[in-house]
């Protein structure tokens, strides 16, 4: 497998779980996440809601730095996104927030391939999702604005952070939660065409007035299935991480992330495993 189809087949697939968000034979892409208390922990004990009202605005800085051997190994510099968020309607079951994406950039300028970085991430400025939360953090629906002109490797790239944006949110479970509490949240994404089942094991480390600190550990699988150009076989990843922040705000004040993943691919009769190793940290302010 080439090394440019290698890297687009990483780029393809690599679902990067920054911490979030059936039919018979399980859920499927689009379905609510399923969300299991398995401890309340300890008293005393409250009650988890987003709390914004209309016009609130935030501004989130995330920094992604990626490694992916496919056969050669491709080392991505540190890519940094900010995202302004204004929330546009507040009801009582539910949150919309339109979130754009206003600068993208190589934070490594000395990088030998930052220009060629530079130049692939430049369409997603501009890239802007609308998006209906309950009050819980459950993704209920999602819309997305892609600036004139993006096709090909830039549209799918665009797409993936589009699921990125909205798994920034914690889902919380219906009920009152104290310091030691774990729940999951499992839910089914897509990825140009692959379907990635995704379970997020969530403990509540601290929490005291609105600030709260969780630990997470993500697991995936990805079911067999075609994209555009090669068919994934299997594949597995993990990520683990702590999020911190309010609820008053829709995404983390500061979150921490470290996974991998790896994936069997076929392209061109060719049988290849991309492994990939991620880092992605998110600060935010309000206002």
């Amino acid at each position: 497998m080439s090394r440019s189809l290698a890297t687009a087949t990483a780029v393809a697939v690599v679902c990067l779980p920054l911490l979030a968000a059936c039919g018979d034979d399980g859920p499927e892409a689009g379905d609510k996440p399923v969300i299991e208390v398995t401890e309340t922990g300890a008293e005393p004990r409250s009650s988890f809601a987003y709390d914004v009202e209309v016009g609130h605005t935030e501004t989130t800085t995330m920094v992604l730095d990626q490694r992916i051997d496919a056969g050669q190994v491709a080392d991505s510099p540190p890519i940094e996104f900010v995202l302004s968020t204004e929330v546009t309607e507040v009801t009582d079951d539910e949150i919309t927030a339109v979130t754009t994406y206003t600068d993208a950039r190589v934070t490594d300028d000395d990088d030998p391939t930052a220009a060629q970085v530079e130049s692939a991430i430049e369409p997603m400025v501009g890239y802007r999702t609308t998006t209906t939360f309950s009050r819980l953090g459950e993704l209920v629906d999602s819309e997305s604005e892609i600036p004139a002109g993006v096709t090909g490797q830039a549209r799918e790239m665009l797409e993936q952070l589009g699921s990125q944006s909205e798994s920034l949110t914690v889902a919380y479970p219906d009920e009152d939660l104290g310091v030691g509490a774990t729940w999951t949240a499992t839910n089914v994404l897509e990825l140009n065409g692959i379907e990635v089942e995704q379970t997020a094991r969530y403990e509540l480390v601290s929490f005291e007035g609105e600030e709260y600190e969780i630990s997470v550990e993500v697991t995936q699988e990805y079911r067999p299935g075609d994209a555009d150009g090669f068919e994934v076989t299997s594949g597995d990843g993990r990520t683990t991480g702590t999020i911190s922040g309010t609820t008053g705000s829709l995404f983390p004040a500061s979150s921490e992330s470290r996974g991998s993943t790896s994936v069997d691919v076929e392209a061109g009769g060719q049988s290849q495993t991309v492994t990939t190793d991620t880092e992605v940290s998110v600060t935010t302010e309000v206002g």
